[in-house]
Parts: C-alpha cells; sequence; structure tokens
C-alpha cells in the first residue's frame, strides 16, 4: 500500500521528512558507478552527461525551469514531461548523430528539439533539477520496456522515475514511448506495478548511481 502524505501534513513536517526520506532512498540500494559507450568512443560515467551543461548553457536552461512554478514536485514534473514532449521531436541517434548511440547533453536536446528516448529525459531531469526539485527524488532509468511497435517483445529504454511527494512512490515519466501511458497513471499506478516497463539495469542522477538490476522501483 502506498504512503500518502496529506499536503498539510506534508507541509508542516516538509524538513524532518525530506531528509528522512533523501538517506532512506539513497541507501535503498548498493550505489555504484554506471559506466556504459553512450557517444560510441568508449564507455563514460553516466552522470557526466547529466553534468555536462556549460555554465552559458545552464543559465539557458534554468530561464526555461524557471516557467515551471507550480509549488508541489508533483504537479511541477508533469509540466515538465507535458513540455518537452511537445518540445522534442524524437529522432534516432543513426539519423541525427550517424551513430548507433548518442547521449547528448540536456542543452544539445534542447537547441536541437530532436532526440531519442534518453535525450527527452536527460532533458526532463535536468529541468527538473533547475526548477528546484530534490536530485534523490528523480532518477534516469534505463531497462528493459514493452516495444511500443510490437507488444510481444521488448526494447532497451532509458526514461525517469520520479518519487512523488504525496504517495511516496516512485512513478514513471516518459516522454516517447509511452507518453501516453506515462501521463495517464502519473500519481495512479505506481513504475513497479505497470507491467510495460520490465527489468531495470540501472538508475542514476547526477549525484549517486545504482545497479538495481531486476527489481522495479
Amino acid at each position: 500500500m502506498r504512503t500518502i502524505f496529506p499536503k498539510t501534513f506534508y507541509n508542516l513536517f516538509r524538513p524532518i521528512l525530506d531528509n528522512y526520506l533523501k538517506v532512506k532512498w539513497n541507501a535503498k540500494w548498493t550505489r555504484s558507478y554506471v559506466f556504459y559507450n553512450a557517444r560510441g568512443m568508449g564507455t563514460i560515467d553516466i552522470r557526466d552527461i547529466l553534468n555536462g551543461d556549460t555554465d552559458e548553457e545552464v543559465v539557458e536552461l534554468k530561464a526555461i525551469a524557471a516557467t515551471f512554478t507550480k509549488r508541489y514536485y508533483d504537479d511541477r514534473m508533469k509540466d515538465i514531461l507535458k513540455w518537452v514532449n511537445g518540445w522534442i521531436k524524437y529522432k534516432g541517434d543513426s539519423e541525427v548523430q550517424k551513430k548507433p548511440e548518442y547521449w547528448q547533453n540536456a542543452y544539445d536536446t534542447y537547441s536541437r528539439r530532436t532526440g531519442d528516448c534518453e535525450d527527452g529525459a536527460i532533458l526532463i531531469y535536468k529541468l527538473a533539477i533547475l526548477s528546484g526539485v530534490p536530485e534523490w527524488r528523480i532518477k534516469l532509468c534505463a531497462g528493459w520496456v514493452q516495444n511500443p511497435r510490437n507488444e510481444s517483445k521488448r526494447v532497451g529504454h532509458a526514461y525517469i522515475i520520479y518519487l512523488s511527494e504525496q504517495y511516496n512512490d516512485w512513478f514513471v515519466l516518459d516522454w516517447c514511448y509511452w507518453y501516453g501511458i506515462s501521463l495517464m497513471l502519473y500519481l495512479k499506478i505506481p513504475h513497479r506495478l505497470m507491467y510495460k516497463y520490465q527489468y531495470i539495469w540501472w538508475t542514476t542522477n547526477h549525484v549517486y548511481s545504482w545497479s538495481q538490476h531486476d527489481t522495479l522501483l
């Protein structure tokens, strides 16, 4: 059963609860380093991509993030998801970068307005962080999901999972493969109960990485 924090209760005890939840979720799985051949030039720490925008690029992204002003993070994350889905056109790495795999920085995706699954997910992450959502509430997640083109098969995918303030559970923010489903079921069905999301390889934010393997959050 999900833990539901009434907003009045949460607002009153927010600093204490946030500190407790941060420690709990950061320590729930063994931290690890996630190295991946994300740009076709050898393995790199995925956190380097999340942290890879220049100071000038961050200033521009902050101006976008400042437009997401709703008080509660739950509402803010939904707005960011919808904005990214409307801003980016999905294009694969082979078409844009002429490489089988290339993970863009958030600013690259924002300025080009194109990218594939991980690119939009990274942009969601960056805008959320710059809008004030704590990093321990957000994870870039990579793993197997149901293939939207052939639901009898699975496909590798990257998307965002977010720890809700109200429900203290993780929910999917998927801007491309299963956008309609993730938007409709946001704050209704948690990630661990969504059958389209089948197996986690790893998760990360810009501070820590975890290798959860087959455990759905």
